[in-house]
């Protein structure tokens, strides 16, 4: 077999491993049904899983923004009273406000210790319902990893020795198809959110696909949680830039990740609002 074709034999094969690896997951990882609705009650359990911690202190940020406890000049921050975090119900909310003193952006807001001590029960929590990977579901998924990983890896080698073997040396672009689907094949056997998580989001979005849909007519001051579910699930760049003009100057590189498979990488009854039934964020 000439050596072009070969590659395109094995760029298909790299595919299908990578294809088999991510099948073999979902149907290991979403064997039970994830309780959707009790995961829309916190927008920020919401916007960790979609995105990590970022994502949820980003949302922390905004809320209390909306509702008037932090204030915003030049893209920094800070709270508007001594005694916001008294006013604050969350444990993120209370510590972005502890951090938020004197002005600060964004990036060091997220950098505090306080912040990221907050988010752990987001972690803690989301592993326990299997939404998160934890040590079990890397392990649970290392066997089938290895086993695409080998085939992958040793047909490559084999072919490289054969080529050496008949005097032929031109094995880069092999070995640069094999380095970067092992990498590949790799990112799948590490990803963060389970496939059960994925399907948790992709749901959620289904069920408040109502809710984007109804985002220009979102209004800020924290009337309801609508805006911040919204922030939560579809990113903030679901949110009309003309009501909150801000975010673009406290998160200037924010977009929405909508994090497919990831579930964008989805939720509820009725795809109505928030209205009272998600919890949100309200202080």
């Amino acid at each position: 077999m000439s050596g072009p074709a070969f590659l395109v034999i094995y760029l298909f094969l790299a595919i299908a491993v990578n294809v088999w690896l991510r099948y073999d997951q979902r149907q290991r990882e979403v064997a039970k049904p994830a309780r959707f609705m009790e995961i829309a009650q916190d927008p920020y359990q919401v916007a960790y899983l979609r995105d990590g911690i970022g994502e949820a202190v980003r949302l922390a940020v905004f809320s209390l923004l909306d509702r008037g406890l932090l204030e915003e000049a030049g893209g920094a921050v800070r709270r508007v009273r001594s005694d916001g975090d008294s006013l604050a119900r969350r444990p993120i909310e209370k510590a972005v406000l502890l951090g938020c003193t004197q002005w600060a952006e964004f990036s060091a807001i997220q950098g505090q210790l306080g912040v990221a001590a907050a988010c752990k029960g987001y972690q803690s929590t989301l592993e326990q319902q299997e939404l998160l990977a934890d040590t079990r579901t890397f392990t649970a998924r290392f066997f089938p990893f290895v086993a695409a990983f080998s085939l992958l890896i040793g047909v490559a080698v084999a072919r490289a020795l054969w080529a050496v073997g008949h005097g032929r040396h031109n094995i880069g672009f092999l070995i640069i198809l094999a380095i970067v689907g092992g990498i590949a094949l790799v990112v799948v056997w590490r990803r963060r959110r389970t496939a059960l998580g994925d399907a948790a989001l992709d749901r959620l979005n289904v069920l408040f696909a109502n809710l984007k849909r109804r985002a220009n007519d979102l209004v800020p001051g924290g009337q309801s949680n609508d805006a911040v579910l919204t922030a939560a699930l579809f990113g903030f760049a679901a949110l009309p830039v003309g009501s909150f003009p801000y975010l673009e100057r406290v998160f200037p590189k924010q977009k929405s990740t909508g994090d497919s498979s990831s579930g964008g990488d989805s939720s509820s009854d009725g795809g109505g609002g928030c209205g009272g039934g998600c919890g949100g964020c309200g202080g």
